[in-house]
């Protein structure tokens, strides 16, 4: 019959064998529940499962296929070849048959279980069959095993070490670990030293097993089995016949399906986390280590334009392509690709509505659609941010994407003209204004601190254009070719740099008075300084030869363009109302006034008249605020006023003061320029 273990046995058992989160956030927790008898259970009448305290209520339980690893020891010594029954077979044929008898009927065929098998030869402890897995050669190589001699005592000593050790060399494992020991175990007691042999045991996860050969099983036999089987939670079968150690068997197969526990863990923290099983009343806690950090994610565009067409005569939205495919690359640091559980795109920190749904892949590939059926063509600052299953956040790093149009004149104005405009940014002439200390109560809702600089800065330029205007006009006429008979460069009156898109027309008016420009983002090395991440250090130049105007490209990383034509490093001569595009920055090229005009610049008059024609001469450091409505009306504190004028009329040798405020208070710029004029009694026409 089958013995029953100990009292440590009367009850279920469980174990947790392993905790698996190397495909988190998924964490499989393996572990094997026994009846007393030592069988694998198949059904749970509670089973449950906590993480760091808090219960898991979406478990999924499977049953896993995963093999035996099982060892016979044979104890042959001289009694093995004894018959128990008149007309029976040998206890050695009985072994050999029921290790044949398991291989036939107990290993699988798909290569799971593992069969060893150790045996005296030559006195020795030897391996007749280690870790076979097919059925038929395990069967054969086990009939071949017919000893002539056999010793009084075998070396079962040896035999249970050797068997034990190959177990610890396997520990972890995951197929089930046993060890059967086939004796008549009378004098098991002389011969192993169970003290040493229990030392090895406890470090390997195998369960012992005791089959006694014989007629009978005496006591102090069953009790030689129980220094092995009691401690590695095995049992013990007596043997007089080959079908009797079938309950070995099948309570063997039976662990030779694991359970594993899966479920999806919500952990969101780096550290130790805390498993705690409970099934039908017994406890079992385990841990595993969790190294988690947020997704990374990289750009997979080109750093190239996208060019839209389309026919003569369409419009905006209908140029093609309408949409642009956005792909990225999710990186997880922490090697857990996980689910996400929301996607925002931003266009120059707008957010925009991504339809249909984004898309991610097995590979990490992140993809959807931008419609840009609406855009004018410029350069759109892109950020991607997003949230993952565990709730831990990421934003891209900005992508700027610039967008060109191919199609011809008339339909290129038409469809810049349908097409939705950006924000821009307003320009300053270099070197940069100096902060202002505040606006003037009276303008401080409708403008910002930057705007009144500009503002400023476009008010003295254009009171200085305008005298100089006046005053080249009382003079001859200047002569109509480039260079003057004395050599001096003649520069086309009235030609200017507008921004498109800016609040006031007049403030983002920027003057050219110099034979060579420079225009950058630097305002230690731009005459022009527009202050935008698109705009390089030293992006162009627009130089006066030959009788006109040229822009060079200065290797700029994003581009200048000419009505939206990159020009390359290819310099591009410019007419007047030419659209010039300055990475993202959008302006016009406008030459006002008679064709014949012109003012004489002198080699070495440069520097001189860039200093007049700064946005912040020294003479303005103190003023306030300064802007003019859509109507062309000065709005400004008195003080501001005083400086802005007082500093302009004295290039003419005239003080003005606070007595004179009523010459330029509240009335429109071409009267307060008249009342100045006339009262002064300026030598301008």
């Amino acid at each position: 019959f089958v013995g029953v273990a100990n009292a440590q046995q009367s009850a279920e058992t469980i174990k947790i064998i392993a905790v698996d989160a190397s495909g988190f956030p998924v964490v499989s927790v393996a572990f094997v529940a026994q009846d007393a008898d030592g069988n694998g259970l198949e059904t749970f009448n509670d089973l449950q499962l906590f993480e760091n305290d808090q219960p898991i209520s979406d478990l999924n339980l499977i049953s896993l296929p995963v093999g035996v690893d099982l060892t016979f020891v044979i104890d042959a010594n001289r009694t093995i070849t004894g018959i128990d029954l008149i007309g029976d077979i040998s206890r050695l044929e009985k072994v050999k048959a029921a290790i044949a008898t398991y291989a036939q009927q107990y290993v699988s065929r798909a290569g799971l279980d593992h069969i060893s098998v150790i045996a005296p030869l030559n006195g020795e402890a030897a391996w007749l069959l280690q870790d076979v897995a097919d059925p038929d050669q395990i069967a054969a190589q086990i009939a071949d095993y017919n000893p002539t001699e056999f010793a009084n005592a075998a070396p079962v000593d040896a035999m249970l070490r050797l068997a034990f050790q190959q177990s610890a060399e396997r520990t972890p494992s995951n197929r089930y670990q046993a060890i059967i020991l086939l004796s008549d175990a009378e004098f098991l007691a002389d011969q192993v030293d169970f003290f040493a042999v229990r030392e090895i045991a406890s470090q390997s996860e195998a369960v012992f097993f005791g089959a006694i050969l014989g007629k009978t099983a005496s006591q102090s036999e069953i009790d030689n089995m129980a220094e092995l089987y009691i401690p590695t939670g095995g049992t013990w079968a007596h043997m007089p016949q080959v079908d009797t150690i079938d309950p070995l068997f099948r309570t063997i197969k039976s662990n030779s399906d694991q359970r594993v526990i899966r479920y999806r863990s919500s952990v969101a923290t780096t550290g130790t986390q805390r498993i705690q099983l409970l099934v039908d009343g017994n406890t079992q806690e385990s841990s595993y280590e969790l190294l988690i950090e947020p997704p990374q994610i990289e750009w997979l565009l080109l750093n190239q334009p996208i060019l839209r067409e389309g026919e003569a005569g369409a419009a905006a939205e209908t140029l093609s392509p309408q949409n642009f495919l956005i792909e990225t690359q999710l990186v997880w640091p922490d090697g857990f690709p996980r689910e996400l559980t929301q996607v925002r795109f931003f266009v120059n920190d707008l957010e925009q509505r991504i339809e249909p749904a984004p898309v991610l892949d097995g590979n990490g590939i992140l993809t959807f659609e931008w419609r840009i059926a609406n855009l004018a063509p410029d350069i759109y600052r892109l950020e991607i941010e997003l949230t993952d299953e565990l709730g831990l956040s990421a934003r891209s790093a900005p992508f700027l994407q610039r967008i060109d149009y191919d199609v011809t004149a008339e339909t290129l104005a038409e469809a810049v003209d349908s097409a939705e405009t950006q924000p821009t940014v307003e320009p300053t002439l270099a070197p940069t204004p100096s902060p202002l200390a505040g606006a003037s109560e009276k303008i401080a809702p409708f403008v910002t601190e930057r705007n009144l600089q500009y503002g400023m800065g476009g008010l003295v330029a254009l009171l200085a254009v305008i005298f100089l205007w006046r005053w080249r006009k009382r003079g001859d006429k200047a002569f109509s070719a480039d260079v003057d008979p004395a050599g001096n460069v003649i520069l086309p009156e009235n030609v200017y740099i507008e921004l498109l898109g800016a609040r006031d027309s007049i403030a983002s008016r920027i003057p050219v008075l110099a034979q060579s420009v420079r225009i950058g983002s630097d305002p230690f090395k731009a005459d022009i300084v527009f202050d935008d991440d698109s705009v390089s250090r030293f992006h162009a130049r627009l130089n006066y030869e030959n009788g006109g105007f040229v822009l060079y490209d200065e290797g700029s990383a994003f581009g200048t363009r000419v009505n939206f034509e990159p020009i390359g490093l290819t310099p591009r001569p410019i007419q007047d109302t030419d659209e010039l595009t300055f990475g993202s920055i959008r302006t016009r090229f406008r030459i006002y006034g008679a064709k014949d005009e012109g003012r004489t610049i002198r080699p070495t008059d440069k520097d001189k008249i860039e200093r007049r024609f700064s946005l912040a001469p020294p003479e303005i450091k103190e003023i306030k605020a300064v802007i003019f409505d859509l109507d062309g009306t000065l709005l400004d504190s008195e003080s501001v006023a005083m400086v802005a004028w007082a500093a302009t009329v004295a290039k003419f040798g005239v003080e003005m003061d606070q007595r004179h405020q009523r010459l330029i208070i509240g009335v429109r710029l071409e009267e307060a320029l008249d009342n100045v004029i006339d009262y002064f009694n300026l030598p301008i026409s």
